[in-house]
């Protein structure tokens, strides 16, 4: 039996691979296209929207990782099939989110991809109204999130 720490894809249930095949991506590079079945991929709610079992989490995005590392990191999820990107405002002080938002932009992608934020922490010099869940907090940390995204 393998350690936890040594499994391939091939060993998580929920996850099977498909047949791989290259395909050009908005002509710019090659990519893996397939790594989800269709099938794997769950509805959000009510909205109609697919999500895939898979998030990409971002909270290293500009720290340590550089921002030519975290474009090519997400061109892979993509890729792979995933297509929800997970990030925060407090991640390296809203780095994180610029780097995405750049990255989206520059390869064209961004209607392909679910983009989830989160805003709890205090971002700024705002005080003490400038953390938690009030009201005001959250409309101003949603303001400059779509700001940075």
């Amino acid at each position: 039996r393998r350690s936890a720490g040594n499994r391939a894809c091939s060993d998580v249930p929920a996850f099977r691979r498909v047949q791989l095949h290259a395909r050009r991506v908005n002509h710019r590079r090659w990519g893996l296209h397939g790594v989800l079945e269709e099938s794997f991929y769950r509805p959000l709610g009510r909205t109609g929207v697919r999500v895939s079992p898979l998030g990409l989490g971002t909270d290293n995005f500009a720290n340590p990782t550089t921002e030519k590392d975290a474009a090519q990191i997400i061109g892979f999820a993509i890729d792979s099939g995933i297509n929800l990107i997970d990030t925060a405002n407090s991640y390296a002080g809203g780095e994180s989110e610029k780097i995405i938002g750049r990255t989206l932009k520059a390869s064209g992608l961004r209607d392909d991809v679910l983009l989830a934020t989160k805003a709890f922490y205090p971002t700024g010099t705002g005080g003490i109204n400038d953390q938690r869940t009030s009201r005001r907090h959250l409309i101003h940390a949603c303001e400059n999130s779509l700001r940075r995204l």
